[in-house]
């Protein structure tokens, strides 16, 4: 809802705000039972904006000390940590695991029809169900347009749907499916991690594929030109872009427009530190990057150490993985609200 880069959502806007507002006033109920590490995160990501927010007031006469909350990086926090709320109440639930078991038995079930929807827009190349219609661009979404939100619900789903049941039946194969119908790298990227990591057990495998990302680093430049020669839109972007931008999507181009913007320079140390060399809406879309950009190092830092105490074992930390190259779970509140609550709910024994 405050998102510049898409028309105003009246209804979203109503909807989130009395959530936010809710979720604000429950956490400050139950502030003396939630978690101090959460609390910790989201007062110290807060703190960093005011001094974004300070350090611009003396700086510039003409920058006033509330344009930071009314229309600049502020709505960006408050967009962050929406989720990050959201998690606080929710861990304090009663019966919130038996409520994230439920959650993901339907949502599972919206998925699998999702998913012939997908196939039936592959079959017949229907434009209605494409992940990305009029771009020239293959992969199919079915009904759920949201690709970026798409790939992450599947992925989670599926490694749910692993986890749960350790076996390759029909489900488990309409969910990996669909990742590839999708035609998206991240989504591809997040069948080859559980496939690697999750379902297969075996050490030797893992090995060889970290050591295939040696031989892709080594021979990178052959291998993207290679694999985008079999699809026209990718072989226009790399011939315009090249490899990087072909494995960027043109991600890499979003952080030279953001450092070669005006002001980039001005207080640079405050900025490595405490961030705001990004201005919302700009973005990168690479959530460490997005999160150095906006909350600097400080938060970086806060922000690693954050998951490295709250996610148990790799398997929970594949969509943050997928996220640090594109992906955009941090950027999409209800997916973030999916991720969180999977991790809350089937986790809770292997925390630390």
């Amino acid at each position: 809802m405050f998102d510049k880069q898409y028309p105003p959502n009246p209804a979203g806007v109503i909807i989130y705000s009395l959530t936010g507002a809710a979720l604000i006033i429950s956490f400050l109920m139950l502030l003396k039972v939630i978690r101090k590490d959460l609390v910790f995160y989201m007062g110290l990501l807060a703190f960093v904006i005011l001094i974004q927010s300070l350090i611009l007031t003396t700086t510039f006469d003409w920058w006033y000390f509330s344009d930071f909350f009314i229309n600049n990086n502020g709505f960006y926090l408050l967009k962050y940590l929406f989720p990050f709320l959201f998690l606080s109440i929710w861990m304090e639930l009663n019966k919130s695991e038996r409520y994230g078991f439920s959650f993901f038995f339907y949502l599972k079930k919206l998925l699998v029809f999702n998913a012939c929807l997908i196939y039936v827009g592959a079959v017949f190349s229907l434009s209605l169900f494409e992940s990305y219609p009029l771009s020239g661009r293959w992969g199919y979404s079915g009904i759920l347009w949201s690709g970026g939100m798409n790939n992450i619900m599947y992925a989670i789903c599926l490694i749910h749907h692993w986890s749960t049941l350790k076996k390759l039946d029909w489900e488990f194969f309409v969910l990996s499916s669909s990742l590839i119908l999708m035609g998206q790298k991240s989504a591809l990227l997040y069948l080859l991690l559980i496939i690697i990591f999750v379902v297969n057990k075996r050490v030797i495998i893992k090995k060889i594929f970290l050591a295939s990302i040696l031989l892709l680093i080594v021979h990178f430049n052959r291998i993207i030109s290679f694999f985008s020669s079999f699809d026209s839109f990718w072989n226009s972007v790399y011939e315009k872009h090249g490899a990087l931008g072909v494995f960027l999507s043109l991600r890499n181009e979003n952080i030279e427009n953001i450092l070669s913007q005006q002001f980039t320079n001005e207080n640079i140390i405050s900025k490595f530190l405490f961030g705001g060399f990004a201005t919302f809406p700009d973005r990168v879309e690479m959530y460490p990057i997005d999160v150095f950009f906006y909350f600097g190092a400080v938060g970086l830092i806060a922000t690693v150490i954050f998951y490295a105490r709250w996610i148990p074992k790799f398997t929970y930390a594949i969509p943050v993985v997928v996220a640090s190259f594109g992906g955009q779970l941090y950027d999409i509140i209800p997916a973030m609200l999916v991720f969180f609550v999977w991790i809350s709910s089937f986790s809770v024994k292997e925390q630390i």
